[in-house]
């Protein structure tokens, strides 16, 4: 099952992770945003990427990866792009409260019996 999500500035959010029994995955499609140094943390486990340029609303970054791209431009980064730990993740989109944000979060679900 996925579930694609967006967020629009919201600079502070919560994604919903699977218990331990089951597989789940979050990947971040694409953000639009303006601002410099922008930093989309995951505050539940620390994880957090910033994207070490100034950008403007018009620009689509992307995830491919462990790079990050607007068009076939690699962006200068420190930090990882956040996974999700268990249970309830708080997010937090820091240095731009202009932006759009899309995910998909991925569960498989076993089957038992």
């Amino acid at each position: 099952m996925n579930i694609i999500s967006r967020t629009k500035n919201d600079s502070a959010f919560t994604i919903p992770a699977a218990p331990r029994s089951t597989l789940c995955s979050m990947i971040i499609r694409s953000f639009c945003g303006k601002g410099t140094n922008v930093t989309i943390a995951n505050r539940t486990n620390g994880e957090k990427l910033k994207i070490e340029q100034e950008l403007k609303r018009s620009q689509k970054v992307t995830f491919i990866r462990q790079y990050t791209v607007i068009g076939d431009k690699r962006l200068k980064t420190s930090g990882r792009l956040p996974t999700l730990d268990v249970g309830w993740n708080d997010f937090e989109i820091i240095n731009s409260d202009d932006f759009e944000i899309l995910f998909d979060t991925r569960f498989i679900i076993s089957k038992e019996g």
